[in-house]
């Protein structure tokens, strides 16, 4: 019979995993997302992105200006690149147990990360 403590640390590391692989996959559709729009014409940019438009302003951009852009790109990639880490040390058992105070400072440093971003 499990604890309640237990249970909860068993819901936290899948809640952190399931954030962690759902935040790529968003990612991974925005990048795709940010190619498409950077490959096609200006006519289906213009179709897409009406004038005034909160993203107007990327009519007429890079893949790289799309995703590094502004402070909604930069703040995604900071978030991947605060979970990622805490997911690879969370999942890494051993590395868990050798070294648990990396483990604990990725947690620190994406709580950090989600206050800034917040």
């Amino acid at each position: 019979q499990s604890t309640w403590g237990e249970l909860l640390f068993e819901f936290h590391k899948a809640a952190g995993l399931g954030v962690t692989f759902f935040g790529l996959v968003h990612g991974l559709c925005h990048i795709y997302h940010a190619d498409v729009l950077a490959s096609a014409t200006q006519a289906e940019r213009d179709a897409a992105i009406p004038r005034g438009a909160p993203l107007a302003a990327f009519r007429n951009g890079s893949v790289g200006r799309i995703l590094f852009g502004n402070w909604l790109a930069l703040s995604g990639w900071i978030l991947v690149l605060s979970f990622v880490p805490m997911a690879v040390t969370a999942s890494a058992r051993a590395l868990k147990t050798r070294s648990f105070e990396a483990f604990y400072a990725t947690h620190h440093a994406a709580v950090v990360a989600v206050i800034v971003i917040g």
